[in-house]
Order: structure tokens, then C-alpha cells, then sequence
């Protein structure tokens, strides 16, 4: 900006001069006075000129190098973005699903103590990243939030070669975190995860049948799978409810049978028994078909920010 000012007063100088090269004479020592001046004013002007000229030649090279700086500066700030965003090229490598699910069964990062305000969930999360990297695994420290005033969480990601993105949050259990900005952040007992379950489309009352299973149409870490996974639980607890319903139920009846107050007859009771008991083992399968853990929701993620090593 300083060299355009300086350009505009060199322009106002030349307009000034030419002012004085019109000033006409009376008398011959006066013209010759007034030649001399106009010579030493002509020789200004060219002067003038020359630098003008060279004024404009150096902001046509200034202006050309900031609009270069300009675009070199964007590129600048589209490689950082990537390179926040995105794994950087290194000696670590992303692991199958198979050898990161391995991994993090054998380490010990979940066992460790939560501490708060010294050993949270950051805590957690460098480091299962420092293991990670000890293991040659590429990893990410993940900050999501909850929205202002809310306190925010730390978790791990991870690329996968075979399923892709996968979140792992590791505070005090080993689980697979479900992010996406504008819902519930989730996550699921690593054990709990899988393509294969058991069918839950039947009523929950009567979950006594022969079990069935049925696979994951999609991904099982996008967070869809979430959604299914949560309505598996839901039957779940919704079943026990009702199984318990029937025991109090059924034992009211033993008790009127003993009683020789026979609502019942021996072989309702019988068959009434085997159902209950039918019912009672698919319960411990599906609950361990659900995994080991329920780690309950923490809240709408609002944000996500992704640091890769």
C-alpha cells in the first residue's frame, strides 16, 4: 500500500511541474531565467517519469509475487487441513480388523486406573496411541464434543485395511465407539461386535424357540450398526422382564399344585417348566452374544477433530 501512495504523490508532482512550464515571461534576463528553470524542470520531469516507470514496473513484480504468495498460502492451508484429517505416509501401517482386534485384547491400556483430572479418558487415549505406535500400528487421538458447557471425550481411531475407520474407546474397557455429529455417541463391548448374531425380530415374551441368526447387511462399525445394536438390547431387557413375569407366575402355580389346588395339571406344569428353562438358556446366549459390557450413551456429538501419527 505504501508503494501506491508513493506513486500517487509522483503523479501529483507532474501535474504540479507542468503548471510551471506554462508560466510565460516579460523580460529577456527573465526568459532566460525562466528557460534555465524550465530546462532544470524538464530534467526533474523526465526524472519523474523514469521513477514513475520504475515505481509501476516494481508493483507489477510486488503485486504478481502476492498473488503468488496468496495461492501458495491456500495450497499451504489445504495440505495442513489433510494432513490433520488424514493418516500421514510413515513406517506404520493400518491393521486388518482381525490383527486390531488382537491387539487390543492383549493390551493392558484398559486395565490401568481412571483418575479424574489425572488419568481420564485423554489418559486412555495416548496411551493406547503410544502402544499402538510401539506395536507399528498408524492411530488417531479423536476429540469429540458435546456441545457448549458440556464436557467433551477422548478415543482412538484407527484405519483399517478391511473394514475401514474404526473408533476404539478404551477407558477402563476395551469397545467400539459409534461417532457422527448430530447423534448419540455410542460405543460397544469389543466382544460384542460381529456380522453374525442371533435373530431378535420374534416378541420378547416368547423367546423360548430354537434360536435363529442372521448377518449385518452393511459395516459393522458404521454407526447403523449401532441402531441395530441397541434394539438387540432393548429386546433383550424387555425379555427378561417378561421372563421374570413368568417365573412369579409359574411359581404361583407350583405352589396352588403342591397344594393339591390344581389349576395346572402335571403335564402343563412339566411343559410349562421346560419352556422356562428353554427361555432361561437363550437369555445367557444372548447376552453374551451382546458382549461383555453395556456402556451407556454419553450424549449428541456436536464435533469431532481427528489427529493422526
Amino acid at each position: 500500500m505504501k508503494i501506491l501512495e508513493f506513486v500517487a504523490v509522483g503523479v501529483l508532482a507532474l501535474l504540479s511541474l507542468t503548471g510551471f512550464l506554462l508560466v510565460g515571461c516579460e523580460s529577456g534576463s527573465e526568459c532566460e531565467d525562466t528557460v534555465t528553470g524550465n530546462e532544470t524542470l524538464n530534467q526533474e520531469n523526465v526524472q519523474l517519469q523514469q521513477e514513475l516507470e520504475s515505481l509501476r514496473s516494481e508493483y507489477e513484480v510486488l503485486s504478481s509475487e502476492s498473488e503468488f504468495a496468496s495461492r501458495e498460502l491456500g495450497e499451504l492451508k489445504v495440505t495442513y487441513k489433510s494432513l490433520l484429517e488424514e493418516p500421514l505416509g510413515s513406517d506404520l501401517k493400518n491393521p486388518t480388523w482381525q490383527e486390531l482386534k488382537q491387539f487390543l485384547e492383549l493390551d493392558e491400556t484398559d486395565c490401568q486406573e481412571y483418575i479424574t483430572d489425572k488419568f481420564d479418558c485423554e489418559g486412555f487415549t495416548i496411551s493406547l496411541r503410544d502402544s499402538a505406535w510401539r506395536r507399528g500400528f498408524r492411530s488417531a487421538y479423536v476429540a469429540i464434543g458435546f456441545g457448549e458447557g458440556n464436557t467433551g471425550h477422548a478415543l482412538n481411531a484407527f484405519q483399517t485395511e478391511d473394514k475401514g475407520l474404526v473408533y476404539i474407546d478404551n477407558t477402563e474397557h476395551d469397545a467400539v465407539g459409534y461417532v457422527e455429529v448430530g447423534k448419540i455417541y455410542g460405543t460397544i463391548a469389543l466382544d460384542g461386535v460381529k456380522e453374525e448374531f442371533i435373530d431378535t425380530t420374534s416378541e420378547p415374551d416368547e423367546f423360548w424357540e430354537s434360536l435363529a441368526y442372521t448377518r449385518y447387511g452393511g459395516n459393522v462399525f458404521d454407526y447403523g450398526y449401532y441402531g441395530t445394536f441397541t434394539q438387540r438390547r432393548e429386546f433383550y431387557e424387555q425379555s427378561i422382564d417378561a421372563y421374570n413375569t413368568e417365573v412369579d407366575e409359574y411359581n404361583r402355580a407350583a405352589v396352588a399344585f403342591n397344594q393339591d389346588n390344581n389349576t395346572y395339571s402335571f403335564s402343563q406344569m412339566e411343559t410349562w417348566e421346560g419352556k422356562l428353562d428353554s427361555w432361561a438358556k437363550n437369555l445367557e446366549q444372548l447376552s453374551e452374544d451382546l458382549g461383555a459390557s453395556k456402556l451407556e450413551p454419553m450424549g449428541i456429538v456436536t464435533s469431532i477433530e481427528v489427529y493422526w501419527n
